[in-house]
């Protein structure tokens, strides 16, 4: 009867061992799972949120990756919100541009629920361009800065901007791009070479005999380049 009752509690306690054994495998499984989705968020947003600062908090793995989940969470729901409120806003202006609403009316209203008109304009700029793009561009536009969708919706050339967020370009990518194409815009600086002022000294000692000498029309002229000089002088 001893010998069953030991071999029963043998069992028992393997199975007991098995089980937890299977428990701690099953946990360590979820939560490498879990590491895994937040490290592709984490890929998905990289270039958007630093999450290196993350790593300067002193706490052990697990709570690092929850940290790192709930940052992503926050910012997926504050992008979605944006999206949401620029619909809304654009749905109200669009609707009291069409009906003839008197002017006001809109700014009273954006008052009246809280909101900033810069503001409402920067929700409206991110929504007319969520709506320009595909769905993987979509999520894109959801995410960049305001600064990068202020660049993008002035730019002349916003229309291939679009294009290029739609074949998946980077945040870092299109600022680069934008940056490019402001500098080539810029109105070349006309570089002048060195030379000798001297050498005009000779003609203004005769200056005045010299102007003496011209047609009226001409000697207004003289004098608006003098004027024009003197001006540049003491500027």
């Amino acid at each position: 009867m001893s010998n069953i009752a030991n071999k029963f509690k043998n069992r028992l306690k393997d199975k007991l061992v098995q089980e937890n054994s299977l428990k701690i495998k099953s946990s360590e499984e979820l939560l490498e799972k879990e590491i895994q989705i937040t490290a592709l968020d984490q890929e998905n947003l990289k270039d958007i949120i630093d999450f290196n600062l993350l790593d300067t908090l002193d706490t052990d793995k697990k709570t690092m990756n929850f940290l790192r989940e709930n940052t992503i969470k926050i910012f997926s729901i504050q992008s979605k919100c944006v999206i949401e409120l620029g619909k809304v806003l654009s749905d109200v202006y669009e609707t009291l541009a069409k009906t003839g609403s008197k002017d006001g009316v809109y700014t009273k209203w954006l008052e009246i629920s809280g909101v900033s008109p810069r503001t409402a304009l920067n929700y409206r700029k991110r929504y007319s361009l969520y709506e320009s793009v595909n769905e993987d561009g979509k999520i894109f536009v959801s995410k960049i800065p305001q600064k990068l969708v202020d660049l993008v919706c002035v730019s002349e050339t916003k229309e291939e901007y679009i294009a290029k967020i739609n074949e998946g370009i980077s945040r870092i990518e299109l600022e680069k791009e934008i940056e490019k194409k402001a500098s080539a815009s810029l109105p070349k600086v006309q570089v002048i070479e060195e030379f000798d002022f001297c050498q005009y000294i000779e003609i203004f000692k005769e200056i005045d005999s010299k102007v003496k000498s011209l047609e009226d029309n001409k000697r207004l002229e003289v004098k608006k380049y003098l004027d024009k000089v003197i001006k540049l002088l003491n500027s």
